[in-house]
């Protein structure tokens, strides 16, 4: 495949983007809401900081912010903490430790995402693409309210992506509750976390063709 070197920023790592890879329309503020819940292993767990690297790697103008969640929100990386790649990808492997904790209040987790990520203050560009990519064993999510509180932070135009780790028709449809429209391109589903890395590249081209 041919491909073209492309330098991103100064202090920015430097990349070969294949010529076929989609631009974004506009920046993108990234957010990872991370099962932090006993559904994973640690090393599970860790497997998902793999694809925050590759994601983070292979888009453009990109800020990033990671949340974790079980009975409550953590937020160990906001959107104005590292400008650069490098530093980003510093800060993920410092900063983001497996939570060990029992809990699984995503509906509460998309809510705190809105208020405490998505805000100006805490980085949110206006001229940027919201993006939220869960990443989550969805079989056993509290369902109270959550496509209520789905439905909430997509309608303030926040784009939801769902990873989802061996899940059941069960934990297919609240993936489907939580991402956006059309669901068919918000949705993508693995057997075990050491299979992610089959849908990164597709998971790269959903964000890059947001409009």
């Amino acid at each position: 495949m041919n491909t073209v070197a492309i330098v991103l920023r100064e202090n920015d790592l430097f990349h070969n983007i294949p010529l076929n890879v989609p631009f974004p329309a506009r920046p993108i503020d990234l957010t990872f809401l991370l099962d932090g819940s006993r559904s994973f292993e640690s090393s599970e767990f860790y497997s998902f900081l793999d694809c925050i690297q590759y994601l983070v790697n292979r888009l453009l103008d990109v800020r990033l912010a990671v949340a974790t969640f079980n009975t409550k929100t953590k937020i160990p990386i906001y959107l104005d903490q590292y400008l650069s790649k490098s530093d980003m990808i510093s800060g993920l492997n410092e900063s983001v430790v497996y939570p060990n904790k029992a809990g699984n209040q995503l509906g509460q987790a998309l809510l705190d995402v809105h208020s405490d990520i998505y805000n100006q203050a805490r980085g949110d560009r206006e001229e940027a693409i919201d993006v939220l990519l869960v990443l989550l064993s969805p079989n056993d999510m509290t369902k109270a309210n959550l496509s209520d509180d789905a439905d909430y932070i997509k309608s303030a135009g926040i784009h939801v992506i769902t990873a989802g780790i061996g899940s059941s028709e069960e934990g297919l449809e609240i993936m489907r509750q939580v991402a956006s429209e059309p669901v068919e391109k918000h949705i993508f589903n693995v057997n075990f976390t050491d299979n992610l890395y089959i849908v990164y590249e597709s998971i790269c081209n959903t964000i890059n063709t947001i409009p």
